[in-house]
């Protein structure tokens, strides 16, 4: 589920962009949450208590316009893409400086709130894609690709360990490494060793003889596949669709 919050002065435009954005996210299959404030003082606590991945932000508001709330939520590295939506274009100099994803101009505002939904469901579509993973207990369970740090063998069995580093064995007669390099391809897995396949969001740093993760682990890699794994990484690093 996609979380977004709507910050807005005037309520009936508050009403009218929710269906709208609602609505486009629905011909893209995401389902989304959104939340709207008609005041940015309001926005700021709730982050206290609620974590977004989008917000779309009016600038001209009374109060505390979208450029101090930006400032602020920059001084408190809030982590959530920012797309600003505002009748006054001039404000797109101000705006730029905090790198927003996007500058919706409320007189072109269907034909640019689809575009940067179009776009914005393109960058993060593995973000939020979920893959499948029968259990040897007999679960199937459901995880985010971007939670998944690993898969990896032991004694030809094969388990997976998710961001919360929690392991679990996966489906003997239905899984091996090999058969989950072709499912996560290009979902942005590297397979390191012939007992790792690794997704190179946790990869911190690389050597001739190991992969450095984010979570302090240290992970072997095959002899001589230095170049061609660090080649692999940096591909995955440049392109914005597996980011």
């Amino acid at each position: 589920m996609l979380r977004i919050a709507i910050v807005d002065d005037e309520n009936k435009f508050l009403a009218f962009y929710k269906r709208m954005v609602a609505e486009t996210f629905s011909e893209y299959h995401v389902i989304v949450e959104l939340t709207t404030f008609n005041n940015g003082n309001i926005f700021i606590k709730s982050l206290s208590r609620n974590k977004y991945d989008l917000v779309f932000m009016d600038i001209d508001m009374p109060e505390l316009s979208g450029i101090d709330i930006a400032a602020e939520l920059r001084n408190n590295n809030a982590n959530f893409d920012l797309i600003f939506v505002s009748a006054h274009p001039h404000f797109v100099f101000e705006a730029i400086k905090f790198t927003p994803y996007r500058f919706i101009r409320k007189t072109n505002l269907k034909t640019e709130t689809i575009e940067a939904i179009d776009s914005y469901c393109n960058r993060t579509q593995i973000k939020f894609k979920m893959f499948s993973l029968e259990l040897q207990n007999g679960d199937s369970i459901n995880e985010k690709v971007n939670d998944i740090v690993q898969f990896f063998t032991i004694r030809h069995n094969v388990y997976y360990t998710n961001k919360s580093e929690k392991d679990a064995r996966l489906l003997s007669r239905k899984y091996s490494l090999s058969r989950l390099e072709l499912l996560t391809k290009e979902l942005g897995f590297i397979r390191v060793h012939k007992s790792y396949l690794v997704n190179y969001r946790y990869i911190k740093n690389i050597n001739a003889k190991l992969l450095f993760m984010s979570d302090g682990s240290e992970i072997p890699i095959s002899h001589g596949k230095k170049t061609e794994i660090q080649q692999q990484f940096m591909e995955l690093l440049r392109n914005d669709d597996v980011i």
